[in-house]
């Protein structure tokens, strides 16, 4: 195992950074036990993290970071059952491949896929469609290792309560170390997208997320047009999509967002005017190929990222109101915001604990002011019941979680059983789970 000393750290977005005293880089689950031992022996914590993907501090620390990069691959495959077991640092875009070549897919994936498994399912990662849960919700089985460097087996059969606090727990309750996926037979997705209206997206909603088993769109803020996609699984089977996503990803989603994004950085009065022009150059058209291959987008443009899930049937009201809260107020918007939708589940910490949710994320890009419009949004996500995506940006605390999540208790006991000396806590998850 490598071990590095004073090495600096920073997340995707650069929002974080810290100098941790080591940075752990296991090869094996014994390593991570050694990493755990070390670190409870001296008294510091310790942090796990996978790609860094998150907005908000949960690694950041002056102890120990156990990083993920070379703890990587398959385990074991159940072709009966149709489920992988895999190393917890299994990067979803690598896992998609490896997938590939035994004939499997997951049964979904969110639109980025740097992240490591235990990383995207333990912050609430998701993708969209209304019959489709979060990662989490695929996972069949983990192992965990907790405070004591003990090797608990957790699943909806043995130590099922830790097994549905562990699905999503921010890492708080030990280090995952495998996890056993529910998977799909691989299958092929037909890819629309179209720009439309807002009203016209309004008017449509219902039908959309009913009639797709992906739905899907973004909103120029100031305009009254949006970027539609839906996918669907076919029976064709052909790569007919490579070059016009690499073309629409690449000039569009990155090259004319990275430039428009900077045009409002320097004439921030523009916004409008800029977001106008850009309508023109959202992509159109249609795509199939395997679902590895169409699931995710290329990601190069930083940006700073709130996402909130809110009722499903309050959804559209909310970005309706967003929308004139935007108008009202003249704020320089330049990023589109995202809506999706997600099927309620039942993990403790799930945003869609128990709800059907919409999911609305607003951005902002690297080095323009977001806070005045992030607080604008999170007033009303909450307003209307809205629980943050843990990986992302918000200013809520203990009280406000013990609000909003039923089994929040429940977790809570959990938590501080299997770690009742805050191994695996920063200054970050204190103000998250202490009051």
């Amino acid at each position: 195992m490598k071990i590095f000393t004073q090495k600096s750290w920073q997340n995707w977005s650069g929002s974080v950074s810290c100098t941790p005293k080591k940075i752990f880089f296991p090869t094996s689950e014994q390593d991570i036990i050694d990493a755990v031992q070390q670190a409870k022996y001296k008294k510091q914590n310790i942090r796990v993290v996978g790609s860094g993907h998150s907005f908000t501090p949960l690694i950041e620390t002056e102890d120990n970071i156990l990083s993920l990069k070379q703890y990587h691959g398959i385990y074991s495959i159940d072709e009966e059952k149709c489920e992988a077991t895999v190393k917890s640092g299994t990067q979803l875009r690598a896992l998609g491949q490896m997938l590939l070549d035994r004939g499997l897919a997951m049964q979904n994936l969110g639109d980025i896929d740097c992240q490591t498994i235990a990383g995207a399912a333990s912050t609430g990662t998701h993708g969209t469609g209304l019959s489709l849960g979060n990662i989490a919700t695929q996972i069949a089985r983990f192992t965990l290792i907790t405070a004591n460097g003990d090797v608990l087996e957790c699943s909806e059969t043995q130590n099922s309560e830790i097994f549905k606090a562990g699905q999503i727990s921010l890492g708080s309750l030990g280090i995952i170390s495998k996890i056993t996926i529910k998977l799909m037979p691989k299958y092929y997705l037909k890819v629309e997208k179209k720009r439309c209206t807002l009203d016209q997206n309004i008017a449509d909603f219902t039908q959309s997320i009913n009639n797709n088993r992906h739905f899907e769109f973004f909103w120029l803020p100031n305009t009254n047009y949006t970027y539609t996609k839906t996918m669907n699984i076919t029976s064709e089977k052909r790569d007919s999509g490579t070059w016009r996503k690499y073309f629409s990803e690449i000039i569009f989603e990155n090259g004319a967002l990275f430039t428009m994004g900077n045009l409002c950085r320097i004439f921030p009065k523009w916004s409008q005017k800029i977001n106008s022009m850009g309508t023109s150059l959202i992509p159109q058209g249609e795509e199939i190929n395997l679902s590895a291959n169409v699931f995710s987008s290329y990601r190069w443009v930083k940006f700073h990222e709130m996402e909130y899930a809110v009722p499903l049937e309050k959804g559209i009201e909310v970005l309706q109101e967003i929308e004139k809260w935007i108008r009202d107020k003249n704020i320089n918007v330049s990023f589109p915001i995202e809506f999706r939708v997600v099927n309620e589940d039942d993990i403790y910490l799930s945003p869609a604990y128990k709800k059907p949710s919409a999911y609305i994320a607003v951005h902002s890009f690297r080095g323009m002011p977001y806070k005045e419009y992030f607080a604008g949004c999170e007033a009303i996500f909450r307003k209307a019941g809205g629980r943050p995506h843990w990986g992302k940006m918000h200013n809520l605390t203990a009280k406000d979680f013990k609000d909003i999540y039923p089994k929040w208790d429940n977790f809570q006991k959990i938590r501080r059983k299997l770690d009742p000396e805050g191994l695996f806590m920063n200054p970050y998850l204190q103000s998250v789970f202490e009051e």
